[in-house]
């Protein structure tokens, strides 16, 4: 199960894959891929995410977001340095964790 290997506030290892207008996303532990929404990506207003990140770069990421009856999970860069926070704070889109983020795209239209 997902939420026994990880945890809300836990910080991972990830590689960035697929770029959108709505996020990133990121490969965990190289089977996992989850979802960095673009409010996730800094504290500053950020019209598309290539003006932070960039594909195959690695970064650490914070687990905001489990929710295992849908498998998913929401990631964020820009609270890497925040332990305070809870997995209720705002609303942070996610991944399918057994998908790819051309599942992503089929199931939500792609946003490119």
């Amino acid at each position: 199960m997902v939420d026994e290997r990880y945890k809300v506030g836990q910080l991972v290892e990830g590689t960035i894959t697929k770029l959108t207008n709505f996020g990133a996303f990121a490969r965990v532990d190289g089977e996992i891929e989850g979802l960095i929404h673009i409010s996730e990506l800094s504290d500053k207003n950020i019209q598309h995410p290539k003006e932070v990140v960039q594909e195959n770069q690695t970064l650490t990421l914070r687990i905001v977001r489990i929710d295992s009856a849908r498998r998913r999970m929401g990631l964020s860069l820009k609270r890497v340095a925040d332990s305070a926070f809870s997995e209720d704070d705002g609303e942070t889109a996610a991944l399918n964790l057994n998908g790819t983020a051309d599942d992503f795209d089929s199931a939500k239209g792609d946003e490119h």
